[in-house]
């Protein structure tokens, strides 16, 4: 009878795959602005984004904050995120361009990572030939451009610092307004 930690015999990874599988309803997000292959202009995806987002005074109004009881966690975290999850996107967003400001090297280092991937991977997926130099560049040497040019942007340029603090900032965000919140306010 019943799931969780009762039903799973001490092991807390047992017990946490069986409190999430446990019975409820799947969580359903609407992510078509996000889909590359979706066929839409970045002012498209903007604009579904902003219209996907619920109103911000619902999202932050304080009232509908308190601790949940045990049984219904993950009905609320699930609808939370469900409910929230572009606020959740903006948010992480808004705190992105935070870096701009404050590690300029590093969000340019990432764009530049990220546009030398396109370039090699996107525009010219052939070989690249040098021309008068008479050597190309193949799939394997664009792979190790890309490593080294990712290693630069990461680790020199301190990319990493600014990825890993966008992750912990969203993944926080997520986590504890989709456990406070209440789900039926």
């Amino acid at each position: 009878e019943g799931g969780g930690y009762q039903t799973a015999g001490g092991d807390l990874k047992a017990a946490v795959v069986s409190a999430w599988r446990g019975p409820g309803r799947e969580v359903n997000l609407y992510t078509a602005p996000l889909m590359p292959d979706g066929g839409l202009g970045l002012r498209e995806r903007v604009t579904l984004v902003v219209e996907s987002c619920r109103p911000w005074g619902v999202f932050a109004d304080m009232k509908s904050f308190n601790l949940p009881v045990p049984s219904e966690v993950k009905v609320r975290y699930g609808h939370n995120v469900e409910t929230f999850f572009y606020n959740y996107v903006v948010l992480a967003l808004v705190y992105s361009l935070l870096f701009v400001f404050t590690r300029p090297v590093s969000v340019m280092a990432l764009v530049g990572v990220v546009a030398l991937a396109v370039y090699l991977h996107v525009l010219h997926p052939e070989p690249l030939h040098t021309g008068d130099y008479g050597f190309s560049i193949d799939a394997t040497g664009k792979y190790i451009i890309d490593a080294v040019a990712a290693f630069l942007a990461l680790f020199v340029f301190g990319g990493f610092m600014v990825l890993y603090s966008v992750a912990i900032f969203a993944a926080l965000t997520v986590l504890l307004h989709g456990f406070f919140r209440d789900h039926t306010a």
